[in-house]
């Protein structure tokens, strides 16, 4: 046999892996309607010619020895998994994923899941180890023990899903839920994962890519499930089924797990932004719909302010939310985070909008006036180098009491420069008014110490990252730059989110500006 290499063809990576039709344009149509990144590669296809007729004879030759088996012999041309596997890819239905590992029992509800022993996420104490049995005796129970959850779930966690459901619930959901009093991402989301396998496989695309973080090796499990999430949302994306809640929350995850690449590409976030303003009806539905809304929203100020961009969000539908409703506290603090999305989209604007930028200052102006007693800390203490403590400490009542008084901070660092707004990139003119700089590192240090004060608020933590990347060039002592360096060390160890490239660039600024 013989291969001829034939000329290279240039393909679509995302298309070949998730095997689905692609086409010759720059920006290929699955790409497009799913706001991938379209990346193109070289392939090489080999032909097989046979140089000539074979003739070699397929017959046994004449001193052929044979053997008289003892029992009846049966011939499988698959096997089971090979079989389920085919069966997926017919009927379009993403495989399970098998691992070979040791496995513990862990309880679900009512039904018995193996667990995992992961060596980058130690085993709960809650887990109790299973009595040693051989490996074959302990996968046929398993099996016996999914096929119970299947009948009973609808959906049934592998071992390892399980510990990726169990690791985004105890770790990560909080990171979305932010404001949220019911705690959708944490609760709602993993309960319509047993039923749902688009959102169980985002929710562990992004547990896994959480867990494994620290291997670039470990990535394969993530870029599986991703994969399998992709595939069934293509549907939805490309117009031939409804826009779900399920879909929303699912790419909503989806651009969370995107964040966690240093170097951002928003594919998916483009992606979000175009079906909230197509179903506007999301920021009013209530439930999971709503609250991914406000998700989402609030990933598009984090991109405004590090971009210095316009919201692309379509603001008018927030107006309108059940979340602004009545005079308690979770209203409150939306209120806020609606008004700093409204004057970045006012700053940001070309040209800037001055009279809604007049407008919406006097508004964040009466929130601080009005708003009620318990967005005031309940205990507070100014920053004090000589003791070691490097940011103020700001104590809130609740996580949503400090989403909504760091937003407010965040919109008096944008006032505090909007009025020397002259070009599309207005911040880079911060370097030249020390007194805008005085109040610029105030209002950063309050957005740091909110932040690194309140454990129970994880979302904070981003927001203050974000407000890092812009303004942390502002911060001329060296107590400052120490304090925003330990917290970013201190987001890297508990959070996971990488943070070497802005510990770098704002190194380098400082040193800059030293020199």
């Amino acid at each position: 046999m013989s291969g001829d290499r034939v000329k290279l063809q240039s393909v679509c990576q995302a298309c070949r892996l998730r095997h689905v039709k692609c086409d010759d344009k720059k920006t290929c149509e699955q790409c497009r309607i799913l706001g991938m990144q379209c990346v193109r590669a070289p392939i090489t296809k080999f032909k097989y010619h046979e140089s000539q007729p074979s003739t070699k004879s397929l017959l046994f030759s004449s001193g052929q020895e044979w053997v008289t088996p003892t029992e009846a012999l049966h011939y499988y041309d698959e096997t089971p998994q090979l079989s389920e596997y085919y069966q997926s890819v017919e009927t379009g239905k993403p495989r399970t994923l098998r691992h070979e590992v040791q496995r513990q029992d862990l309880h679900v509800g009512r039904v018995l899941l193996p667990a995992v022993a992961s060596p980058h996420v130690p085993s709960p104490a809650s887990l109790s180890t299973s009595q040693q049995s051989p490996l074959g005796t302990l996968w046929q129970s398993a099996e016996s023990q999914l096929e119970t959850a299947t009948a009973l779930a609808g959906t049934a966690f592998t071992p390892q899903e399980a510990l990726l459901i169990r690791n985004y619930v105890e770790h990560m959901a909080q990171w979305a839920d932010g404001p949220d009093v019911s705690r959708h991402f944490e609760l709602e989301v993993p309960r319509r994962a047993l039923r749902d396998p688009l959102l169980k496989h985002a929710v562990c695309t992004f547990s896994s890519r959480h867990i494994n973080r620290q291997s670039s090796t470990q990535q394969a499990e993530a870029l599986e499930h991703q994969d399998a999430c992709l595939r069934l949302l293509i549907p939805a994306m490309s117009g031939s089924e409804p826009i779900t809640e399920n879909v929303l929350a699912a790419v909503a995850i989806l651009r969370q797990n995107e964040e966690m690449d240093e170097f951002d590409n928003r594919f998916h976030l483009e992606g979000i932004t175009r079906l909230l303003n197509g179903v506007s009806s999301f920021a009013l539905s209530g439930g999971l719909g709503e609250a991914t809304a406000w998700l989402c929203l609030r990933e598009d100020i984090y991109v405004s302010l590090t971009m210095q961009a316009p919201i692309k969000t379509n603001l008018e539908s927030f107006r309108h939310s059940t979340w602004l409703q009545g005079d308690n506290d979770l209203a409150w603090s939306n209120k806020m985070v609606l008004l700093l999305a409204e004057l970045l989209h006012s700053v940001f604007s070309d040209p800037p909008d001055l009279i809604t930028l007049a407008a919406t200052k006097a508004q964040i102006s009466d929130w601080d006036r009005s708003k009620p007693l318990s967005f005031s800390p309940y205990y507070q203490t100014p920053k004090n180098t000589a003791a070691g403590q490097l940011l103020p400490e700001v104590w809130m009542l609740a996580p949503f009491h400090a989403v909504g008084i760091q937003h407010y901070h965040i919109a008096q660092l944008v006032l505090s420069v909007s009025d020397r707004v002259s070009s599309s990139r207005p911040f880079s003119h911060i370097h030249e008014h020390r007194s805008v700089e005085k109040r610029v590192r105030y209002h950063l240090l309050m957005t740091l110490g909110i932040a690194s004060s309140n454990y129970k608020a994880p979302n904070t933590w981003f927001t203050a990252h974000h407000c890092l990347a812009v303004w942390g060039g502002c911060l001329r002592k060296k107590s400052d730059q120490d304090a925003a360096l330990t917290f970013l060390a201190d987001m890297e160890e508990r959070i996971g989110w990488r943070v070497a490239r802005l510990t770098e660039e704002l190194t380098l600024q400082w040193n800059d500006d030293s020199d």
